[in-house]
């Protein structure tokens, strides 16, 4: 057994002032790319600003996340 212990995942999140830079979005694009988002699991997406939501919009990661069933929410600071 992993020192880490299993425990399923309903929500997670990914996003805000901390972690909602464009390079995190493009990292959770490329993990996602391609696949879905398993049934049960909410995957909600902030980004950290006006600015870095239009970026990613413009670069395509806001499509593949939207495609692999993420919630993308509008820009700010906090869940």
């Amino acid at each position: 057994m992993s020192a880490i212990e299993k425990r399923p995942v309903n929500q997670c999140f990914i996003g805000s002032c901390a972690n909602g830079q464009l390079e995190d979005i493009a990292i959770a694009a490329a993990i996602v790319k391609g696949r879905t988002v398993a049934p049960g699991v909410r995957l909600l997406v902030t980004p950290a600003s006006q600015q870095v939501y239009r970026e990613a919009m413009r670069a395509g990661y806001l499509q593949d996340l939207a495609d692999a069933g993420a919630v993308v929410t509008n820009s700010t600071c906090g869940a």
